[in-house]
């Protein structure tokens, strides 16, 4: 929980960083589908951890795959915390190129989604900062929205 707390303060100071030469926020919306596939599983206390391989389709401003893993925390009483790191290949807007998706959640039986920070961008996206957030829709699928710019125009 404190990562989710502090994730969501990082995310909130950093759109609060003047943006010096670079491109104007734009808005960023769009949904994902994704795949998970486990490949470690342990309890730990009363909790169990389960570590996947992760596999995203996503459309909308960002279009493209990211592929990474992800580790969830289920608690007792049914709630799951997870946090996950994948490498995006597609494109932002109209430039294209690959980037570092981090991002954290939350899971209960009335709030399923969480945060993401899309940093490190390499080729067309070099220079890219996103954040936002997410809701799942379904099982492995879910819509984002948040804001996204670039450090050079």
């Amino acid at each position: 929980m404190k990562i989710v707390k502090g994730l969501a303060l990082f995310l909130a100071a950093l759109m609060l960083v003047p943006i010096a030469g670079g491109t104007r926020p734009q808005e960023a919306r769009g949904s994902f589908t994704g795949t998970p596939t486990v490949v470690d599983f342990r309890p730990a206390g009363p909790n169990n951890i389960t570590t996947f391989k992760t596999s995203f389709v996503i459309t909308g401003t960002f279009s493209g795959t990211c592929r990474g893993t992800e580790r969830d925390v289920s608690h007792p009483g049914g709630k799951v915390t997870f946090q996950g790191t994948c490498t995006f290949l597609g494109s932002v807007g109209s430039k294209t190129g690959n980037a570092t998706i981090r991002y954290v959640g939350l899971v209960t039986a009335t709030s399923p989604g969480g945060q993401f920070v899309m940093v490190r961008g390499a080729g067309g996206l070099t220079g890219v900062h996103a954040v936002g957030s997410f809701n799942a829709t379904g099982p492995g699928t879910g819509t984002y929205l948040g804001r996204y710019h670039f450090d050079r125009a």
